[in-house]
């Protein structure tokens, strides 16, 4: 279980779906406070997670855990203008739907259509 940052050293880049719904609960509860005097440690854990969740996130997003993603995708931007700081490139890869994602597997057409 993750508690802190220091819980978060040298995670490798490929996570479980289970320990990046774990860490997105963390962050989220985390104060503002804290992120900015940890912002390192945040950012680190954030790249960690986009890693993770585009290799292999995809994969294992159901009806049941898609809305903490969605909340995520939605917090993360956000938390980072709060900070000061650019939020990440690709931070709305935690905004894919289950619904769409399923179509994907099914058809091997991305969502974008390419």
């Amino acid at each position: 279980m993750f508690r802190s940052f220091g819980d978060l050293t040298d995670l490798p880049c490929i996570i479980s779906i289970q320990q990046e719904e774990e860490i997105i609960k963390l962050l989220i509860s985390m104060p503002l406070d804290y992120l900015r005097q940890h912002y390192e440690a945040f950012d680190d854990a954030v790249d960690v997670l986009m890693v993770s969740h585009i290799d292999v996130g995809y994969a294992y997003i159901t009806e049941e855990n898609e809305a903490l993603f969605l909340e995520f995708s939605r917090w993360l931007p956000a938390t980072y203008e709060a900070l000061g700081h650019p939020k990440p490139a690709s931070d709305g890869i935690f905004a894919m739907r289950y619904e769409t994602l399923r179509q994907w597997r099914e058809t091997g057409i991305p969502p974008s259509g390419e």
